[in-house]
């Protein structure tokens, strides 16, 4: 409706039916375009007035640049890796007196399955 663009641009009905040739039971559709507002020339101003030229912007101090290392030309001798005493730990012998004890277990227990073996022919 021709009354709600007049309102959303806050001009009269009357000013936008008359910009675009239209009347009030003139009908448009979505595509349509329209001229809003009249085109305005300018209305000169008076006379320009010299005004106080603004003080220049006070110069912000950039940071300073640090050098950086350039690289040198001198020969870089690698390092000789040097080793590094271990002292030695104390030997954990519990794992091998274990593994002892179940050989022994072992033996003794085949030396018994022989000999009664050997009793049991022997009558």
């Amino acid at each position: 409706m021709l009354i709600n663009i007049a309102l959303a641009y806050n001009i009269p009905l009357k000013d936008l039916l008359e910009i675009n040739n239209l009347t009030s039971q003139s009908v448009i559709f979505p595509g349509d375009k329209l001229i809003v507002r009249k085109a305005s020339t300018p209305t000169p101003t008076a006379a320009i007035t010299d005004s106080p030229t603004p003080r220049p912007a006070t110069p912000t101090r950039r940071p300073t640049r640090t050098p950086t290392p350039r690289p040198s030309t001198a020969t870089v001798l690698a390092a000789t890796p040097t080793a590094t005493p271990v002292s030695p730990k104390p030997m954990d012998t519990s794992g091998k007196v274990m593994m002892g004890a179940i050989v022994a277990f072992g033996v003794i227990g085949v030396l018994l399955m022989v000999t009664g073996e050997v009793i049991k022919r022997k009558k």
